[in-house]
């Protein structure tokens, strides 16, 4: 049987296509418009970066340190920093199915 193709534009996806997604039953693609907005959204970043903006949580810290200002050469180790002070948890692992859910809605 050919699997459905579910494409992430940002707007529709149903909680009927999480399920699909989550248990391998559908293919998945990011539609043009969606992938076009991603990159329009990193161009901004980049450029208020390059304007010597600060950019809360990408060039200053985060909440209470949100007035510290991070240096250009430690940017990309925050945000790998980050990423990993969010990647610890207790109890057990979720499961395969849980985790492709919870990726599809990040």
């Amino acid at each position: 049987m050919k699997k459905k193709l579910i494409i992430l534009d940002g707007i529709s996806l149903t909680p009927e296509n999480v399920e699909l997604v989550a248990k391998e039953e559908t293919h998945v693609s990011v539609a043009d418009r969606a992938e076009k907005r991603i990159q329009a959204s990193r161009k901004c970043i980049v450029s208020a970066l390059e304007q010597g903006k600060l950019v809360y949580g990408v060039n200053t810290g985060f909440g209470a340190l949100s007035n510290v200002v991070i240096d250009p050469d430690q940017i990309e180790e925050l945000q790998e920093n980050i990423v990993r002070s969010h990647s610890t948890g207790i109890g057990e692992p979720f499961s395969e199915i849980e985790v492709r859910a919870m990726m599809l809605l990040r």
